[in-house]
């Protein structure tokens, strides 16, 4: 009798540990790795990949020299257009999510005055059909000065050196080794407005770029929703190969003073479960 209200006592106690370390995780809701060899962009697939002018088609690994990010095999996008759901379009923020595309570039391979612009953007809260808030777009473009990527919520829909160069107070960066490259949107409240910080990660996971844009009338509480599309508005590139699509919600974290009183709850019950059985 004994052992067994000890179990009970100890069961809980992992029970209250097993919580407060899986709250502070992150949870896959969309990905996209391109590896089902029968993988092709299908409009009726949830989330899917879809060609929209331009095409994205799946590519093995090795495919024009390039070796998959990680896998047997990577997508290619050839012209503008293709987009993604992640998932679904959804009207619930919720506490947060990370979208992330990586995208191999090679400042050689691509030639003066060609680029790419690719956005994420924001749902707003109305139902049963979230309608879009707001882009925020990644631009990639080759200029005099070199291959470059800043980030804003608009576009031209083509090349576009000013912006390369001079949005977000010349903020940029220059790309001048060829890789694998991460497009990283982080959507998040700040002081109850929405706050998207859009990073570059490098092959060895280096985050090289990152910049915050935010819109104080984007309110968490009133206005903003979730995750929209994935979308590659235009494509000048040539063949841009990418790989893992990914979207991940981001998972409450109780309060140190919520962990506490867990903890003291499981203490109060080991406690009168001892009494009990002396």
């Amino acid at each position: 009798m004994k052992n067994s209200m000890m179990k009970k006592v100890i069961t809980f106690a992992s029970f209250v540990l097993l919580m407060s370390v899986q709250s502070v995780s992150a949870v896959s809701s969309f990905f996209e790795g391109f590896e089902g060899p029968l993988w092709v962009a299908d409009p009726l697939v949830p989330g899917n990949w879809q060609n929209n002018g331009g095409t994205i088609a799946r590519a093995t690994s090795g495919t024009g020299g390039i070796t998959s990010a990680t896998g047997a095999a990577h997508a290619i996008i050839t012209g503008g257009g293709p987009f993604n759901r992640l998932g679904g379009y959804s009207s619930d923020f919720g506490v947060g999510y990370i979208a992330s595309l990586d995208v191999y570039l090679d400042p050689a391979a691509i030639a003066l005055g060609k680029g790419f612009d690719y956005s994420v953007a924001s749902s707003n809260q109305t139902t049963p059909v979230p309608a879009h808030l707001r882009d925020f777009i990644f631009h990639v473009g080759k200029t005099d000065v070199g291959l470059l990527i800043n980030a804003s919520n608009n576009t031209d829909g083509g090349f576009n050196d000013f912006k390369l160069k001079n949005d977000n107070s010349g903020v940029n960066v220059k790309i001048t080794t060829a890789g694998w490259y991460r497009l990283q949107h982080a959507f998040e409240d700040a002081a109850g407005s929405l706050a998207v910080t859009m990073s570059v990660i490098d092959a060895n996971d280096v985050e090289i770029y990152s910049i915050v844009r935010t819109t104080p009338a984007d309110l968490i509480a009133t206005v903003v929703g979730g995750n929209r599309y994935g979308w590659m508005i235009y494509n000048t590139t040539g063949v841009l190969a990418v790989d893992n699509t990914r979207l991940l919600a981001l998972a409450a974290m109780p309060e140190p003073a919520s962990m506490s009183l867990l903890l003291v709850a499981g203490a109060a019950m080991l406690r009168r479960r001892r009494r009990m059985m002396a």
